[in-house]
């Protein structure tokens, strides 16, 4: 049976192997479920919190001397078009030629003629997936022209890259179990936050199971939109079975670390303007958060209340001045 979308966010989640197994394959997953268009997918972690090291390159199938050409890119990009590309959003996707055409053409041009085009390669499509403190992973295609993504594909890799985020995340630390749902989509224990938010842990298990059915490939699109990364932005969903094979799905904490901001500001109001700030809309940051697009509006009214702003320009421009000064 051929990969489809729904094996790239189950590969995300896999607690399985190590780091670099574990990026092999959800590159391989993609590249097989349509993010490969002929040059082969890569992948590899990263830390831009230093100009841009990365670590743990999979190569699958691209151009040969793409490792060489990566290095060199590391070694020579500056740290704003770095930034530019693989921090723009914490979880995006993009094509570097609309990225760094935006704001810095004559270096992509330069990227292009002296690092791409000896490959034989025209663009590259990216899916990254970077947290808060600058680490993060991609997953990516060589292309062989300047390529726009439409916006069918842009928004179905950028849920992807959520789920990515959040198996990066659970990867990189211990995450408390904060509920069990069986397979008839019952709580059968929460504790904390989680009793509060029982009943949407449950819809979330339905709609999940919905997704991995035959929705995947009926529309995958759909499937994609339905498997929440997070629930209440608090929980991801992952599968558990226990000792005699019964299956159950546990709700592990996941939230987003915060930037710093006002303490006026609640956990989600920050989590809200860490996501628009950097160009999402409300819908795919509804998605991202596990929360209605209703309840991100209003997560922007209360914030611009709250900093004393009225347009969310406005909120957004002065959130960003806090935070660079340090004043948040």
């Amino acid at each position: 049976m051929a990969t489809d979308l729904i094996d790239v966010i189950e590969a995300a989640y896999s607690p399985s192997g190590s780091d670099a197994s574990w990026l092999e394959a959800v590159a391989r997953t993609a590249g097989e479920a349509g993010l490969e268009q002929g040059l082969g997918v890569c992948g590899w972690f990263y830390d831009l919190s230093a100009g841009m090291r990365f670590w743990s390159p999979c190569l699958q199938g691209t151009p040969v001397g793409t490792l060489a050409t990566l290095e060199q890119l590391s070694a020579f990009t500056p740290a704003p078009v770095a930034q530019r590309f693989f921090s723009h959003a914490r979880a995006s996707c993009s094509t570097l030629s609309v990225r760094l055409g935006l704001a810095h053409r004559v270096v992509y041009e330069q990227v292009q003629r002296f690092a791409l085009a000896p490959l034989g390669v025209g663009d590259f499509m990216g899916v990254t997936a970077t947290e808060a403190d600058g680490q993060g992973c991609l997953i990516g295609a060589p292309l062989l022209g300047a390529t726009r993504l439409d916006r069918r594909q842009k928004g179905t890799w950028t849920r992807i890259a959520a789920h990515i985020l959040a198996g990066y995340r659970m990867r990189r630390g211990e995450r408390s179990v904060d509920a069990v749902i069986d397979s008839s989509y019952r709580a059968v224990h929460a504790e904390g936050d989680a009793r509060a938010s029982a009943r949407d842990l449950e819809d979330a298990a339905r709609a999940m199971d919905r997704s991995r059915g035959k929705l995947r490939y009926e529309d995958p699109d759909e499937a994609v939109a339905t498997w929440r990364s997070l629930v209440s932005g608090q929980w991801s969903l992952v599968d558990h079975f226990d000792h005699d094979g019964k299956r159950y799905l546990v709700a592990v904490r996941n939230d987003r670390p915060a930037g710093p901001t006002r303490a006026v500001l609640t956990g989600g109001e920050e989590q809200t303007l860490g996501l628009v700030s950097n160009g999402w809309s409300n819908k795919l940051a509804a998605y991202e958060l596990g929360v209605a697009p209703s309840t991100v509006a209003m997560r922007l009214r209360s914030a611009a209340r709250k900093l004393g702003t009225t347009t969310r320009v406005e909120t957004i421009r002065f959130w960003k001045s806090l935070r660079a000064g340090g004043q948040a």
